[in-house]
């Protein structure tokens, strides 16, 4: 296990790629991996950066609060995001972390979160307000969510 994760730092974007293929066969919930798959998301090659991705959507909800923490940061958000949507209703525990991403300054990432609040189960719906864009709406058993509205991009976000 220590070769493979001090594998994902290698020059080569192979080795790295194939570090990342190992670790998810392994389908290993340690301690060591999650952050190193989270790092992977950074890295500057896309094949290994969404290949992490599939790593992590294996793993499913267990990498969940992982994911929480990238999607606090501004590098590793995007995919971050795009892992949660692959996930999807067993990623919902991410849900604050996605609604804080909605702050992002970069207009893909917060297409990116709202395709993953989708993903987890809110139904995204055309903005009332006219702007263009649309808003996610999550309907609880027995009550509505209260409304925000972000105007950034023309989102408007109920939860």
């Amino acid at each position: 296990l220590p070769m493979l994760i001090e594998s994902l730092r290698d020059k080569n974007t192979r080795v790295r790629a194939a570090a990342i293929h190992a670790l998810a066969d392994l389908h290993i919930s340690d301690e060591r991996v999650l952050p190193a798959l989270i790092e992977a998301l950074k890295d500057s090659d896309q094949k290994v950066s969404h290949t992490a991705v599939s790593a992590l959507v294996d793993l499913g909800e267990t990498a969940v609060p992982a994911l929480n923490a990238a999607l606090a940061r501004p590098e590793t958000r995007g995919l971050a995001a795009l892992t949660v949507a692959h996930i999807g209703h067993r990623a919902q525990a991410a849900t604050p972390a996605l609604i804080a991403a909605l702050v992002d300054s970069t207009p893909h990432v917060r297409r990116t979160v709202l395709a993953a609040l989708a993903a987890i189960g809110w139904t995204l719906a055309p903005d009332p307000g006219g702007y263009g864009g649309y808003q996610a709406i999550e309907r609880w058993p027995g009550r509505y969510a209260a409304a925000t509205e972000m105007r950034k991009d023309g989102v408007a976000l109920a939860y």
